[in-house]
Order: C-alpha cells, then structure tokens, then sequence
C-alpha cells in the first residue's frame, strides 16, 4: 500500500516547485512604478529563500521516497501503511495549486512577477484563469497551504510518523516555516485589494468592466 504513496508524493513535491519558483522578475528599466516598501521586502525575502524552499520540499520528498522504497537503507520507519484520505486531498490540492499557477504564469507572461508592479506596456488580462476569480494565483496559494497542512500535518504522514521530528532543529525550522507560510497566506487577501486599486488606477474603466464581470478576488463565490 505505501508503494501508491509514491505518485502523491513526486506530484506534490513539483507542484510546490511550480508553485514556488518566480518566472519572471522584473528589471528596473521594465517597471514604470513600483509597490510600496513593504510589498518589495515580502516579495524579495521570497525569492531569496527560493532556493531554501525548494531544497526543504525536495528533501522531504525524498526523504519519503527512500523510507518507502529502501526502507533498510535509513535510519528511519516507513510511512503507515495507509493511504489517508487527508494525505491523497492535501497531495491533490498541491499539485492542482500548481497547475494553476503555471497557467497564470503563462497567461501573463512577462507581466507575472513576485513583485507587485506595473510594467512598461502593461496589458490587462483577462483570459484563461483570470476570467474565473481577478487573483487565480493567489487562489492557488491558498490552495498549497492548505494542501501542505492536509498532506504533512496529518497524523499518518511520513513527516510525523517517520521520527524525523525527533530531530530539533528541523522541528523548529519546520514551524517557523509553516508559519510564515500561514501567515504571508493570510496576507494575500489584503494583498489582493491593494492590487486591485494598483490596476483600476492604471487601466479605469477597462478594469471596473472587467470587476463588473469578474467579482471575486480569490475564491469564486466569497471573496
């Protein structure tokens, strides 16, 4: 049974890759204005634990990966063998968190950027995703959160159940991981209003026709 774990866990990992990695950063010389003070610092800090991210998610990927199939070969137990309910949901979620970010990705193109900006010969999209909710990427955060404390926060994940946790360090490092990610997660929502008046500032009534049709922000229905 712990064999079927595998797909869920090489899907999630690269959804959260996707997810995670910025596709275009804008230069200087492409941006005409700016985002306030504090919006730059989220968004560099972000980017420059790119790499921290990555190398956790991949580690603990792996990590799982190894228990499952070389289960001699590590010093730690195997995952339960289960297949949660709560696991395979948060591994579904993650990997369709990243699937839509990549479809944002490739909507906007070079206009896609960690960073809140407008760029030179900006263009208002509203094809593809952004003709469901007017932030799909930040529906796609929301998504990976939940999907990551659904997937690894379960009492029958690998993570918990493995005794990897033992280790204090990572424990730490673990949580105050997932708290920041909770909490710049609970940060997109304002986000997402101070967006929105960056771009009807920008585009008028070309943005309040698109609000008109597209009403909601983030989750189709709520907010």
């Amino acid at each position: 049974m712990d064999l079927l774990r595998l797909p869920f866990v090489l899907a999630a990992a690269t959804g959260m890759h996707v997810a995670v990695t910025a596709p275009h950063t804008a230069t200087s010389d492409e941006r005409v204005s700016s985002s306030t003070f504090r919006e730059a610092v989220i968004a560099r800090t972000v980017i420059a634990s790119h790499l921290f991210t990555v190398t956790l998610i991949w580690s603990v990927a792996l990590g799982e990966v190894v228990a499952i199939l070389f289960p001699a070969s590590v010093p730690l137990r195997r995952p339960p063998p289960t297949l949660p309910v709560l696991y395979v949901v948060g591994s579904l979620l993650i990997t369709a968190a990243g699937i839509l970010r990549k479809l944002c990705y490739r909507t906007l193109g070079r206009f896609f950027t960690f960073e809140l900006s407008i760029q030179r010969e900006h263009k208002l999209l509203t094809k593809g995703p952004y003709s469901f909710v007017r932030h799909p990427s930040y529906t796609g955060t929301l998504l990976l959160t939940i999907g990551v404390f659904l997937m690894q926060g379960n009492p029958d994940s690998w993570l918990r159940t493995s005794g990897i946790l033992a280790f204090t360090p990572l424990k730490i490092l673990l949580l105050f991981w997932g708290s920041v990610a909770v909490v710049m997660t609970a940060g997109l929502f304002a986000r997402a209003a101070h967006e929105d008046r960056l771009m009807r500032d920008q585009f008028g009534e070309e943005w309040n026709r698109w609000a008109r049709v597209v009403r909601y922000r983030i989750v189709p229905g709520i907010y």
